[in-house]
């Protein structure tokens, strides 16, 4: 995935899921599961394990992903590849109600980035470790 890189990332260096599951092909009997919310797509090898790949560049999912990330300092993200986040620390060490707190999240997941479908390469001020991505 194009993140902290420090800018050594690059598009040529991706092996796309249709590569790797081609590859698998030649050993395996892969058989799809269907599609969930997950990041990673699912299939069975050989009728037993399940292997799943997270293809976001070659086959991203941004327009199906329901995954939010707050960090130790309080920041919400509502994708890995966010440049900024959105500060609850702040709000909730003035007091802020539920109701404000649950305002707050609901207009960042409304106005959420197009992630890297979208977005392509973005540096940002946060390590992906720091989000548990």
């Amino acid at each position: 995935m194009p993140l902290d890189s420090g800018g050594q990332w690059n598009r040529e260096r991706v092996v796309p899921a249709a590569d790797m599951l081609k590859t698998l092909e030649a050993e395996f009997k892969v058989e799809a599961q269907p599609e969930s919310d997950d990041p990673a797509r699912y299939y069975r090898l050989d009728g037993r394990g399940l292997l799943g790949i997270i293809s976001t560049i070659s086959r991203p999912f941004c327009t199906r992903c329901d995954r939010l990330r707050l960090t130790a300092t309080g920041e919400l993200y509502a994708c890995l590849f966010s440049a900024n986040g959105n500060d609850l620390l702040s709000p909730l060490r003035a007091g802020a109600t539920d109701a404000e707190i649950e305002a707050i999240i609901r207009r960042h997941v409304w106005f959420k980035e197009a992630g890297y479908a979208q977005a392509g390469y973005v540096e940002r001020p946060i390590t992906m470790h720091s989000l548990g991505g």
